[in-house]
């Protein structure tokens, strides 16, 4: 798979995650964050019932191909969809990957949020996973320890264009207590690139992957305006 984009540190492939991820050697990953589609193919926001959401099936060879990759005791953490939550963890089952526990970002102004019967949805679940066979990985200099549910007024301070981006400063957060500077970090559906500008803010390694090129674009502009 040839580079879209390259630079500092940062590689990009336009192309299918999974596939890329196949072509990685076994234990070889330091970690994987992402935030895999679950709405690719519906208006974000909109209210449909979750088992119409066609694209949630990558998910399972997806945790398959993570597993595989991944090094012993090392995370992957994956933002998901609270309607979806039993996929990701039946696509765990028979794999390497143990479920740790989940963090959650609260969205404390979400007025127009999707709403379930009695309740609006005001969170979004970010799953921890290790690789067994190893200790679990502790960073050599461990950042402060925060609430296990970041609270927002609003996600984002800057806007990529994707809908469906990711604070950084709550990527940042997680990097830090999961890696070492200088280790690599793969995000297989790296959308706008968030991922790849907090692995490059705290002087990590990143390769992304995105099928669509229109998210590339967004990416490498993204990246590019935070001076990366």
């Amino acid at each position: 798979m040839k580079p879209y984009y390259e630079h500092q540190g940062i590689t990009i492939y336009h192309g299918d995650g999974v596939d890329y991820l196949r072509s990685l050697a076994d234990d070889s990953v330091d970690m994987v964050l992402t935030d895999p589609p679950y709405k690719i193919n519906q208006d974000y926001g909109s209210n449909i019932d979750a088992d119409k959401l066609c694209s949630v099936s990558s998910i399972h060879p997806l945790m398959a191909q993570v597993s595989r990759v991944l090094k012993p005791g090392r995370f992957a953490v994956l933002f998901y969809d609270n309607r979806i939550l039993p996929l990701l963890f039946e696509a765990a089952k028979g794999t390497k990957l143990i479920y740790q526990r989940q963090l959650f970002v609260y969205r404390s102004n979400s007025i127009h949020a999707y709403c379930w019967h009695g309740w609006m949805n005001c969170t979004d679940p970010i799953c921890i996973f290790t690789k067994a066979g190893s200790k679990k990985f502790y960073p050599d200099t461990k950042p402060k320890v925060k609430h296990d549910c970041y609270t927002r007024t609003k996600m984002n301070n800057h806007k990529s264009g994707h809908p469906a981006q990711k604070p950084e400063d709550i990527i940042m957060h997680i990097i830090e207590w999961c890696t070492n500077e200088g280790d690599m970090i793969i995000d297989p559906y790296c959308g706008a690139g968030s991922v790849g500008l907090s692995a490059t803010l705290t002087n990590r390694r990143f390769t992304g992957v995105d099928i669509n090129s229109d998210w590339l674009v967004l990416a490498v502009s993204h990246m590019s305006n935070n001076e990366v």
